[in-house]
């Protein structure tokens, strides 16, 4: 019981992450409200007993990709984050598919931004009902961020 309290913990930080994501690279030096509440959620998760879990949870593990995303409790790592989005995302975790989204557009996997495949873990995300995924995926068609710009697609609400 008390793992699945950590869990849906975890699911509910993760939502007020997505809602007020800031990229890394634009934090305040008093950190954006996405990284205070990564902290203080770092605090309350015993982080060795998250990896355990992360192995086999995709919840553990889109949550534990956030706190390496931004470097709380843990030390940041781009790929590590990646790599636990992505097997979160293969259980069709939407806000995993957001995060990855977010890596690429932010160049934190290849170096350097890359809008087509943003695009494409934005859509998948959308697909699965993720809200911000949903608004990244309006904003691309409205911008032509990794795709053709489309009004219509936008205007329907994708």
């Amino acid at each position: 019981m008390k793992v699945l309290n950590i869990i849906l913990s975890l699911v509910i930080f993760s939502a007020v992450v997505e809602a007020n994501y800031k990229p890394p690279a634009e934090e305040s030096s008093q950190g954006s409200t996405a990284s205070v509440t990564v902290e203080a959620a770092s605090k309350l998760v015993d982080i060795d007993k998250l990896k355990v879990c992360a192995g086999t949870n995709p919840y553990c593990s889109l949550s534990l990709g956030v706190f390496y995303l931004y470097e709380k409790g843990v030390q940041k790592n781009y790929q590590a984050a990646f790599e636990l989005f992505s097997f979160a995302a293969k259980h069709d975790i939407g806000s995993a598919h957001f995060h990855i989204g977010i890596m690429y557009k932010d160049g934190l996997i290849a170096g350097k931004s890359d809008f087509i495949q943003a695009f494409k873990a934005f859509s998948s995300g959308a697909s699965l009902g993720d809200r911000p995924s949903q608004i990244f995926l309006a904003s691309a068609y409205e911008t032509g961020e990794g795709v053709k710009i489309n009004l219509k697609k936008l205007l329907s609400g994708i």
